[in-house]
This record gives C-alpha cells, sequence and structure tokens, in this order.
C-alpha cells in the first residue's frame, strides 16, 4: 500500500477509458491503466472558454442519450495534492448518438446546444462557436 497524497482521473490514453493516477509522498508514483475491454461508447469533451475564463471552469455540460440524463461541471481544486483532467467524460454504455449536449457558459450564463453527434471521440467546443471539432491525440499503438 502506497503513502499516496494525490489520485486523479484521466484518459491517459486517449481511448475513452479512465486511468488513475497515484502521486505517492514517500515511494514511487503509480500510473493506473484501465485494462478492461467493455466496448462501450463513450464521448469526451474539451471546453475552451472565451467571454468566461479561458480553462471553462464553472461551465455545466448536460447530455442526453438513451433516454437518460448526465451532467458534468469543469472544476479545478477537486483534490489534495492533485487535480482530475479538465477535459469532461461521459459514458454512453450502448447510446449510438448523443441525442443532445448543451454547454452553459459560467460567466454570460448563455448556452449552446448540440443534437445527434456520434460517440467515441473527443471533441473541442470554444465558448460562442457553432461548430465542434474533433482532436485526434496520439493513441496507443500508433507509431
Amino acid at each position: 500500500m502506497l503513502n499516496s497524497r494525490g489520485v486523479a482521473a484521466a484518459d491517459f490514453w486517449n481511448r475513452g477509458k479512465m486511468d488513475i493516477a497515484v502521486a505517492a509522498c514517500d515511494d514511487h508514483h503509480a500510473l493506473l491503466k484501465n485494462v478492461h475491454e467493455d466496448g462501450r461508447n463513450w464521448l469526451q469533451l474539451e471546453l475552451v472558454g472565451r467571454d468566461s475564463n479561458r480553462d471553462a471552469v464553472g461551465a455545466r455540460v448536460t447530455l442526453k442519450a438513451n433516454g437518460k440524463l448526465q451532467m458534468r461541471e469543469v472544476i479545478l481544486g477537486d483534490g489534495y495534492g492533485s487535480q482530475n483532467s479538465l477535459r469532461l467524460h461521459f459514458g454512453l454504455h450502448d447510446a449510438a448518438v448523443v441525442d443532445e449536449l448543451t454547454v452553459r457558459w459560467p460567466k454570460t450564463g448563455k448556452a449552446q446546444t448540440f443534437n445527434n453527434l456520434a460517440p467515441n471521440r473527443i471533441l473541442e467546443l470554444t465558448e460562442g462557436q457553432t461548430e465542434l471539432v474533433e482532436k485526434r491525440y496520439g493513441q496507443e499503438g500508433e507509431s
């Protein structure tokens, strides 16, 4: 057992699975890779504020898929000695489409809504812009 000071969750390999980083106090740090092969759908969202703060801290996102509603908020300082990823992760199980995605920006309170989004992607949304940009980062197994 490690004497740890922080734990953070993020998709370190950009494959739609949340991994865990552990910051140890007196020992080696650990990066725990999620190796569960479940084939479930997901969507991740990176928000960029313009009128609000650049990191979109305080932005609230609601997602509807397969009749189910999820909500995530961009937060800072969510742990002692660690920080989870600012990228928002939504697990979609077997939903083949995101019916509706709404972002409410913190400073202005304005909302942006997007419909019929394909899953299994990382999307970037900049405050006030009407298009979502698919992000492609290096993934495991790519050279």
